[in-house]
């Protein structure tokens, strides 16, 4: 992960094998406990090549100065399972 500017962050995962896989959605937390989905992309279904995905995610409504992030993967019969969470540490904006 990546922080761009203005609190966006951009998420990026691969795989090198993918067995079924419908979708990825990217879920984020202010707290760490409660997540909310914040993007989907579409899986490359049963495929053994490498793939890059990437997703942008304005964080800015964070109170905190700490974002929480974790992808979960779903298969074409809508079972799941989730990365490790990963915590993103905010820039904060300085005035001018």
């Amino acid at each position: 992960m990546l922080i761009i500017s203005d609190n966006k962050v951009k998420l990026e995962w691969s795989t090198s094998m993918e067995i079924n896989c419908s979708k990825y959605k990217i879920e984020r937390s202010f707290d760490g406990s409660i997540f909310t989905e914040v993007a989907s992309v579409s899986g490359s279904g049963t495929t053994s090549l490498f793939h890059s995905y990437s997703v942008m995610d304005d964080a800015s409504s964070a109170k905190g100065s700490v974002v929480y992030y974790r992808i979960k993967q779903l298969d074409i019969d809508n079972k799941g399972s989730y990365s490790k969470v990963l915590a993103v540490n905010l820039k904060k904006q300085t005035g001018k």
